[in-house]
């Protein structure tokens, strides 16, 4: 066998390696944002789950407190909605998955695409309570006008801790 050979076979056993460790990362990485929709109605409360157990390697050792939430919204209010969250340390946005997110503060309006309405909720847990299986609660409340319209719980629990 030529040298040539060799190394050509070297280099695509070393392709074939970068890809599994690629693809292995990639799915340690899945488990670590919640993607959910939501229905908003008006008077009603809805609940959403945030598990920080089913956290990847990487992001336990990291930065286990840290969780983001991608809601997508529906609601049938003809007025903007407003939003504010409470109980927990919770950073809000509408920015893109990929751009540098500005905080939504509790006077601006959520902006409505293709009939949802995008949030993004960065959640920050104390690392004390990572040791309990019922870590946090925090409220997202959602405004139209003066008066409130619906109300999303998140609990934010870890399966790992019974």
């Amino acid at each position: 066998m030529s040298k040539k050979w060799l190394r050509r076979m070297a280099l695509f056993i070393a392709m074939l390696a970068v890809m599994f460790v690629m693809t292995g990362i990639r799915l340690e990485n899945a488990r670590d944002r919640l993607n959910a929709k939501i229905n908003l109605t008006k008077g009603k409360i809805a609940t959403c789950t945030v598990d920080l157990g089913q956290q990847g390697v990487v992001k336990k050792l990291l930065n286990p407190n840290m969780y983001t939430l991608y809601l997508r919204l529906q609601t049938d209010s003809k007025e903007p909605l407003l939003c504010s969250g409470s109980d927990m340390e919770m950073f809000l946005s509408q920015g893109t998955k990929k751009g540098i997110w500005t905080e939504l503060l509790p006077s601006d309006a959520l902006k409505s695409r293709s009939g949802w309405i995008p949030l993004n909720v960065e959640l920050c847990v104390p690392r004390e309570a990572l040791k309990n299986h019922d870590v946090a609660q925090g409220v997202l409340k959602f405004y139209s006008g003066q008066e409130e319209y619906a109300r999303v719980i998140i609990k934010v629990i870890n399966s790992e801790i019974q």
